[in-house]
């Protein structure tokens, strides 16, 4: 998981359990946003179940945050200035499709 960050795009990350304890990170201030992309994740799954694929927070800076629901975790993004949402999350998508089709039993539980 930690080849998030070779993502183009990829500003910082942060990967958390449904229980707001943080996996792996590349950020200063991991607690407080770890807490609150693992509350916005358990509140849009109450939302929105399964056919959730990700979430978008635009920020003034360009700095947008995303969370992506990946198994019983929450991957956090935030994005570089420079690139666009879109193929930010056609990157990461297409990153996390990847790493579950080489896992060795294909079940992220």
């Amino acid at each position: 998981m930690i080849h998030i960050a070779r993502i183009e795009g990829v500003k910082h990350y942060i990967l958390v359990d449904h229980n707001q304890q943080v996996i792996v990170h590349n950020l200063k201030d991991y607690r407080r946003i770890g807490a609150m992309i693992c509350f916005c994740g358990l509140q849009s799954y109450a939302l929105g179940k399964s056919r959730l694929k990700f979430l978008i927070f635009e920020r003034k800076n360009h700095n947008d945050l995303f969370i992506f629901p990946v198994g019983n975790y929450y991957l956090g993004v935030i994005k570089h200035k420079t690139i666009g949402a879109v193929e930010l999350t056609h990157n990461v998508l297409a990153f996390l499709n990847e790493l579950v089709s080489n896992r060795p039993d294909k079940n992220l539980h």
